[in-house]
């Protein structure tokens, strides 16, 4: 899902009608190391602890999926 998110800013960011000033530039810096650092490297780099199967909780999935939408209908 982050993917999609990345690729489309980046268009974005490359075909703007400022895409070559330093303000675009440094802040389009700025957001793809953070997506990078979020998306890629920081859910690649979570390490299992030795005896268990996975890294996640099962017990966060529940109070995640059990808890109200915080969208105002």
């Amino acid at each position: 899902m982050l993917t999609i998110g990345f690729v489309c800013a980046a268009f974005t960011i490359v075909s703007g009608d400022r895409a070559g000033e330093i303000t675009p530039l440094v802040l389009g810096f700025i957001w793809t190391m953070h997506y990078l650092n979020r998306g890629w490297f920081f859910p690649l780099s979570l390490r299992v602890v030795p005896g268990k199967k996975s890294t996640f909780s099962v017990a966060v999935l529940a109070a995640a999926c059990s808890s109200p939408p915080c969208t105002d209908t």
